[in-house]
């Protein structure tokens, strides 16, 4: 199952959460429903509305997002919003029912990130460590951490480039700032790869609802995933996501690639060695070239 903690019956409880009358068979506890973001989605689904501590949780991220949007505006410097910033307002009635554990953005324009980062510093943002292609922050109120990503994923691995989504942006006008928000398709390539590179407790079920929720609301050209797909060298964690929509039930677009590899049907959340190999072997499946990995692990070494 997808998720570090197996949830058996899986697709009939999302078609549940997703609105059908047909009780499910079971109940996830609290903390399997946290695990995989969807306490909120169950909460409202039984009351009509998320809990307050959900809705407290929104709104002061949501504050924080506008003032980081709001700044970087003010300097001129380029972004796009990542993953929770961008499909909570795209996807959900209510930002409260999808939750955010951070603000993702992307500073990809030459010159940019560095800028970024200076005027972030310089009005109260804390550094908190950096990443192979992100540094986290920490704003100046200390409530809510912001990854600043200067690339999508390691340069040995996809080749997603910033010229090329934010050509494709489109506008967003979202709480009075002039934004901007990726392509319907670029965004569904993004967040299946972004599902299918993870293993284990980093894997959720909320990221695959927000794929079936984009598919309902803006149907992609499967054409266009596939095609972008191989130029961006994320076939096969595209496989790995369309496999597990295909097998909850849930909205996908009909992509004409291979099959999932039997040894990976499935989230490789085992413990144990045998587990602890299984997750390497999905992660050098994954990258598409062992040599580009190689590559990486070398350069990291020296």
């Amino acid at each position: 199952m997808p998720g570090g903690a197996p949830l058996p019956d899986a697709a009939a409880y999302l078609a549940w959460l997703l609105g059908d009358t047909v009780e499910p068979t079971i109940h996830p506890t609290a903390e399997l429903l946290h695990i995989h973001g969807l306490l909120s989605l169950q909460q409202a689904r039984l009351t009509g509305s998320p809990a307050f501590e959900a809705h407290l949780a929104s709104m002061r991220l949501e504050g924080a997002a506008w003032q980081l949007g709001a700044l970087l505006l003010e300097g001129g410097i380029d972004f796009l919003p990542l993953k929770g910033w961008d499909v909570a307002f795209r996807l959900y009635d209510d930002p409260a029912l999808r939750p955010m554990s951070d603000l993702d953005l992307w500073v990809g324009g030459e010159g940019d990130f560095a800028r970024g980062l200076t005027l972030l510093l310089d009005r109260g943002y804390s550094r908190v460590s950096d990443g192979e292609y992100d540094v986290s922050l920490v704003d100046p109120t200390g409530q809510a951490l912001i990854e600043l990503h200067h690339g999508l994923d390691s340069r040995y691995r996809a080749r997603l480039t910033w010229d090329e989504l934010w050509g494709r942006s489109r506008p967003w006008l979202w709480n009075g700032l002039a934004l901007r928000r990726m392509d319907p398709t670029d965004l569904w390539c993004y967040l299946a790869f972004h599902f299918g590179k993870h293993v284990g407790l980093q894997r959720r079920l909320m990221w695959l609802l927000d794929l079936h929720l984009l598919q309902r609301q803006s149907p992609v050209d499967p054409h266009a995933v596939v095609e972008r797909a191989g130029r961006w060298r994320i076939q096969h964690a595209l496989r790995a996501a369309a496999w597990e929509l295909k097998r909850l039930g849930l909205d996908h677009p009909p992509l004409d690639l291979p099959s999932l590899p039997a040894p990976f049907r499935g989230a490789p959340w085992d413990v144990g060695l045998f587990g602890r190999w299984r997750q390497v072997a999905y992660h050098l499946w994954i990258a598409d070239r062992l040599w580009d990995r190689l590559r990486y692990g070398w350069d990291q070494a020296t």
